[in-house]
Formats: C-alpha cells, sequence, structure tokens
C-alpha cells in the first residue's frame, strides 16, 4: 500500500503568463475606471467604484466587510460609523459589493463589449476588481462584458519621457490645466478622460499598453498562485534560512513547502538539488548553489 507521499505529484515550473495585446477594433468603447479601496493591500475592499465613457457616468459606494485604514480614509475621504457611510463627512448612500458590480456589468453591457482604462491600472485596480468580481462568483459575467484593459501609466511614461512626475494628477494639470479632486473616484475618471482626449493619445500607443481580459486573469490567477506558495515558504524566511529573493524565487517557480519537503523525503538532499536544478529555457528552476540547497535541506530534514 503506498503512502500520500509516495502518490503526490510535485508540479512542473510555472511561468508568469505573457500579455496578449487587443487589437484596433476591440478598443472602440472605452470605459475609464477607477476603485477605491480600504487599503494598499492586495485582500482590500472595494469601497467606491466609479467609471465614465464619454457623458456615460457610473459611480457608486460600497460599504466594507473590513475597516477603511487611517491612510485610506485621509485620501479618499470615505470612512465608516454606526453603519453609515461618509464622504468628507457627508453621508452617501452605499450597497453591497455584489449589488454594486451586477449594476456596474449592466451599466456596462449597456454600453457593448468594452476596454477599461486606467492609470497604475495593470498593478493595482484590476486585479482589486477581479478579485472583488471572483468574490462574488461574477468572474464569468465580468470577462464576456469586458474585452480587456489599458493601463496609461506606462503609455504617459512612453509618450512623455522625462516629465517630473507621472502621477495623474500632476498630468492632469499639465496637460489640461484644470484642478480635480484626486481620490475621488468620480472625479478621477472624468479627468482621466479628459487627459487621454486632451494629448490625443493614438491608437497605436493604446494597443501597446493594452492587454485582453483573459490574459490579466490568467496572470492574477498565476500571482494569487504565488503568493500562496510564498506564504508556505514564510518559516525560510523568519528563520533566515534563505533570502526574500530565493523565497520569492521558489514560489514564482510553482513550488511549495511541501513539495521541497516531498523531494527530500523521497531523495534526501539529492532530490532537492534535482528538483532546485531542473532546466527551465536553459536555466535552473530555482538555483544551482551548493550552500542554498544544503541550508534548505538541513531546515527540512527530518531528524
Amino acid at each position: 500500500m503506498s503512502c500520500v507521499g509516495d502518490i503526490t505529484e510535485i508540479p512542473p515550473p510555472s511561468k508568469q503568463p505573457t500579455a496578449t495585446k487587443l487589437n484596433k477594433e476591440d478598443i472602440s468603447t472605452k470605459v475609464h475606471c477607477d476603485p477605491e479601496t480600504t487599503s494598499l493591500q492586495k485582500n482590500c475592499d472595494i469601497i467606491q467604484l466609479a467609471a465614465v465613457c464619454g457623458e456615460e457616468k457610473y459611480n457608486r459606494y460600497i460599504f466594507p466587510e473590513q475597516p477603511i485604514s487611517q491612510g485610506a480614509s485621509e485620501v479618499t475621504g470615505l470612512t465608516v460609523s454606526d453603519n453609515t457611510m461618509f464622504q468628507n463627512g457627508k453621508p452617501v448612500q452605499s450597497d453591497t459589493l455584489y449589488n454594486v458590480l451586477v449594476l456596474f456589468l449592466a451599466w456596462l453591457q449597456c454600453l457593448g463589449r468594452c476596454v477599461l482604462v486606467g492609470h497604475n491600472f495593470k498593478k493595482f485596480d484590476l486585479p482589486r476588481i477581479i478579485r472583488a468580481f471572483e468574490s462574488v462568483k461574477l468572474t464569468g459575467a465580468f470577462k464576456d462584458t469586458v474585452i480587456g484593459s489599458i493601463d496609461t501609466l506606462p503609455l504617459y511614461r512612453s509618450v512623455y519621457p522625462g516629465i517630473e512626475s507621472y502621477k495623474q494628477e500632476y498630468l492632469v494639470t499639465k496637460f489640461v490645466n484644470i484642478k480635480y479632486s484626486a481620490h475621488d473616484a468620480l472625479a478621477d475618471v472624468e479627468s482621466l478622460q479628459q487627459l487621454v482626449c486632451s494629448t490625443k493619445i493614438t491608437d497605436e500607443c493604446l494597443i501597446e499598453h493594452s492587454e485582453n481580459i483573459m490574459s490579466s486573469i490568467h496572470l492574477y490567477n498565476f500571482n494569487k498562485d504565488c503568493d500562496y506558495n510564498q506564504f508556505s515558504l514564510a518559516c525560510l524566511l523568519n528563520d533566515k534560512i534563505v533570502s526574500k529573493e530565493m523565497v520569492k524565487k521558489i514560489a514564482f517557480s510553482g513550488l511549495r513547502l511541501h513539495h521541497l519537503q516531498l523531494a527530500i523525503d523521497r531523495n534526501g538532499v539529492e532530490g532537492l538539488s534535482q528538483l532546485f536544478k531542473e532546466k527551465v529555457d536553459g536555466k535552473p528552476r530555482v538555483t544551482c548553489l551548493k550552500r542554498i540547497i544544503e541550508a534548505v535541506f538541513n531546515f527540512l530534514k527530518k531528524d
């Protein structure tokens, strides 16, 4: 009779998904979109969601399930007290995340298949939007409605190299010559739409900084798995067995702590060595450094 350790599989090496860009016909309907959140953490709640497409506007507040951090409140003006949500001290009508996202999808569907446009969208906003739709089991409806996204932060860095700042507020002041209420989601999307229109960004440039929605979802899932992998490997970092960079490298290769333990259980230090040295595109999956392999082995081996 085989034990679980004998039949458990060590996963093949994982690689970060590559992005697929949109086509010109995909970007005909551009929806400038922005969420405000309870914090900067990956697991934060969205507390305001706004979007604009021409003259069409969407703006809703979401009652959070977790506290709004002091930093987020200072930036957005959003607070919660006695089951009421406030913006700059004035009560605002809020709803559940599910209801707000259902209404958002209905609003988007009236516009037709669209592309979401945001500033620092790929790294911050879109993963949190995808997470929100995932949490209420609406990912399918989301990817059926949204074709993809465009991030204007790297776009402006590319088109206007060498300027003082690429923060949206600075760009709007510089190119549109207006002041607005930054970090109010509706004001943010209205000013971003004005910015993009005023600077006459070409379709080719928009496409260059675009990504279809399935690419974004695949990247979100890859990063979520890597976060889970890193969490499982925390003991290696906490006990100073390897560096933070090495833990990240192990995690991004698709390995968790029990995979390392399994390799050791099966074939000792040689099993771990083979796992770490496995070739991926001509490079080791993790490392060929003997001192790192031995340090991890000595930490995980069973006495």
